[in-house]
């Protein structure tokens, strides 16, 4: 079983989906992460009333200074680490973010094209 990220180039854009032995654990695209990220944490706030839009508004600002869009620690995920490490989301909240911003990723990757493909193991 493999444990890594497989990396998906088109011609605009590229999708990085992290694989944890085997099983596609979250999928994101290089097209306006902390946007997207936002975006997603603005619907939550309907249902999560701790999710304010200074938290979101920090959340934002500890992404902001993310240039290198060739590595794949994403800031999107930079900001879902940030959620878990604050324990601002439960685990619940958390799973349910993954899911929708990975279901937003894939529905681009599949009207997408052409593309290549790398995966880089992180299995040692």
């Amino acid at each position: 079983m493999h444990t890594g990220c497989l990396i998906i180039k088109g011609e605009s854009v590229s999708w990085f989906a992290f694989v944890d032995f085997g099983q596609l654990m979250y999928i994101t695209q290089s097209v306006e992460p902390i946007d997207r990220l936002d975006s997603q944490l603005r619907r939550l706030s309907r249902r999560i009333p701790d999710l304010t839009a200074d938290v979101r508004t920090h959340i934002r600002l500890s992404l902001e200074p993310t240039k290198d869009l060739s590595s794949p620690l994403r800031p999107d995920i930079k900001g879902i680490s940030l959620l878990i490490e604050e324990a601002i989301l439960s685990e619940k909240e958390i799973c349910a973010l993954l899911l929708e911003m990975s279901r937003e990723a894939l529905e681009s990757l599949l009207l997408s094209q052409e593309h290549t493909y790398t995966f880089v193991n992180t299995q040692s």
